[in-house]
């Protein structure tokens, strides 16, 4: 029985060696790289598993002639890197799922019609060195590799998976923005995911000398941390060319590298009610409740 396009193309993948448009890949590191996927089910998730196959799944050459292959390629290489290591258990599921996240990540691009960047970012240097697409997966792998706020690690995925389609985004301007992310608490996370939304309301006034709970005080806090004067990716509106008032919730929005960061790490993708939850707390250190708890609809 002959084989579809589809079986022939896996058939390929599954072989001794792998190679496409230059890029090699072992079948030993391809089965290493499998199983870091596997192990990082228990954050991804039951739909875990897809992982690389998202990447090769369907016509033979589709991917490939769309420059799929130097991803491939690198996340194979990070991932058998890291499968070498002397890594705990709870290390290997964090670098699969980050290598999961990634592939998703990278599918959705490709789907959406997206092109993989031809800038060099792939590309052997012109002299000695790596390529900075190994460099940063590398960099962000090590991150995940410490990184105890698991749910983080998703958005981590989302950012390599995204820098792919990005040229205008420089290798430096990249680790820059993983050191960043880095540093940031999931907290901070969902905080730029809500300034990325218009539709859930802020309080309107710097937050007043009122008792709350730490967990409000600590969220308010973690905002001013991403604001005026310390990581400014979050600033006030500007009005005529005037700031607004620093430290009102609501007359704030992302800053250029905010915006950038938050794109980068795919907060779009921030459930609605984490959202919700970090903003009912900011309400709460203003002293009263959401709008949204009383009935009152949100902004359109």
């Amino acid at each position: 029985m002959s084989m579809t396009r589809r079986e022939s193309w896996g058939h390929t993948i599954a072989g001794s060696r792998t190679e496409c448009e230059g890029q090699t890949v072992g079948d030993d590191d391809l089965t290493r790289t499998n199983r870091l996927i596997q192990a990082g089910s228990d954050i991804v998730g039951s739909v875990s598993g897809a992982g690389l196959g998202l990447l090769i799944a369907g016509p033979p050459g589709a991917l490939a002639g769309a420059g799929m292959a130097p991803v491939l390629t690198t996340l194979v290489s990070m991932g058998a890197e890291f499968a070498q290591r002397r890594l705990s258990p709870r290390e290997l599921t964090r670098v699969g799922a980050l290598i999961d996240f990634t592939s998703r990540r990278v599918r959705e691009n490709f789907d959406a019609g997206r092109q993989i960047r031809d800038d060099g970012f792939f590309a052997d240097p012109p002299r000695r060195g790596r390529r900075a697409s190994d460099e940063i997966a590398e960099e962000v792998a090590q991150v995940v590799l410490r990184q105890a706020q698991e749910r983080k690690v998703r958005y981590l995925g989302n950012l390599l998976g995204n820098l792919a389609f990005e040229p205008e985004v420089d290798p430096i301007t990249a680790h820059r923005a993983l050191d960043t992310a880095d540093e940031l608490s999931y907290t901070q996370f969902q905080l730029l995911g809500l300034y990325l939304r218009h539709d859930i309301p802020l309080p309107d006034r710097t937050p007043p000398n009122v008792e709350c709970s730490w967990h409000a005080d600590t969220v308010s806090h973690e905002l001013a941390d991403l604001g005026y004067g310390a990581r400014e990716l979050v600033l006030p509106h500007r009005d005529n060319k005037l700031r607004g008032p620093i430290g009102v919730p609501s007359k704030q929005g992302l800053s250029s590298r905010g915006q950038l960061l938050a794109v980068l790490l795919g907060l779009d993708a921030l459930p609605a009610d984490e959202a919700r939850d970090v903003a009912a707390a900011l309400w709460e250190r203003d002293g009263g409740s959401p709008p949204w708890l009383h009935g009152a609809a949100t902004k359109p």
